[in-house]
């Protein structure tokens, strides 16, 4: 993956958040960081300083369990929705999504194929599945990575060089056909994987390469689990610059998993190996291999349900 990341811990609600980005932006910010660039500054006093007064939202208390089947709140009992391929067509939930750190209810994961993999380290045995649907409020994505330990970043660098997961969505699946981003519409998020039940949450927002702050939401979790870790986000339209969210009959979307392993880095950035498993993967073209950080045709299209 050649992207910049934006390594900040948000731990404020999504009211705040931009205050935050201009309290950052006032003393600096967060360290952005280009993977196409071999020198990475270690984080100044003044940033450190912005990253413990921007916090993170932060789970509850108490991880919640990450099986649909072992959800016990009081929730009236749902449909099943279709399964289907969701990169051909995307359910629409009937609610606005809880984001809680558990399935949302009538969903089902599907196994995210190992196929698509980049990367110097030898593709981990671990199993990767994912949910994917929409709602009046956004793009509800859940990914649950199950297998060995987290392997964290360094504190000196950036999001990718440990565990994490990457999301890319388009509002309205309007694909530019040399694969740019909009440039309202369309993001990619970077999502740390926690490496403790009670870590903060440590997220970013980035376009093609280029920071565009923490990413701060109340709909937003990550939790370490027993045998892995689960991401969950609603995505909407204050997520992607836009006034209001209306989905309109497809949108666009897709996932990356970042792996780290001990062994040769393969660039001078990260101090581990890194490799990376996607949903899915345009035609290999300059500058980014049809990489979904900056070539948009490597993400799915899928229909909306009604």
């Amino acid at each position: 993956m050649l992207s910049a990341v934006f390594v900040c811990r948000a731990r404020a609600p999504a009211a705040h958040a931009a205050l935050l980005y201009l309290a950052a932006a006032a003393f600096g910010g967060c360290a952005v960081y280009d993977e196409r660039k071999v020198d990475v500054p270690p984080p100044s006093a003044a940033q450190a300083a912005t990253a413990a007064v921007s916090g993170s939202a932060g789970p509850p208390s108490s991880p919640p369990p990450t099986a649909a089947s072992e959800r016990t709140d009081s929730e009236p009992e749902c449909t099943p929705l279709t399964a289907a391929d969701p990169c051909e067509r995307l359910p629409r939930l009937p609610r606005t999504p809880n984001v809680d750190g558990l399935l949302e209810c009538g969903l089902t994961l599907t196994p995210l194929t190992a196929a698509l993999q980049r990367g110097a380290a030898p593709a981990p045995q671990r199993a990767v599945q994912y949910a994917a649907a929409y709602s009046d409020a956004g793009l509800y994505l859940y990914v649950a990575v199950q297998g060995l330990p987290i392997t964290p970043h360094a504190p000196d660098q950036p999001l990718f060089c440990g565990d994490a997961v990457e999301l890319f969505v388009d509002a309205d699946g309007a694909l530019d056909p040399q694969g740019n981003y909009d440039s309202t519409g369309t993001m990619q998020f970077v999502v740390a994987a926690p490496s403790a039940p009670a870590a903060d949450i440590e997220a970013g927002k980035f376009m093609q390469g280029k920071s565009f702050g923490p990413w701060v939401s109340s709909a937003l979790r990550a939790f370490a689990t027993p045998e892995g870790y689960v991401v969950e986000a609603s995505i909407g339209a204050a997520d992607l610059g836009l006034w209001s969210w209306q989905p309109a009959g497809q949108l666009g979307f897709d996932l990356a998993i970042d792996f780290a392993a001990a062994g040769e880095p393969a660039d001078p950035i990260c101090s581990t190996a890194r490799s990376q498993q996607f949903l899915r993967l345009a035609a290999e073209s300059p500058p980014c291999a049809g990489q979904p950080w900056c070539d948009t045709r490597a993400f799915c299209v899928p229909q909306l349900a009604p």
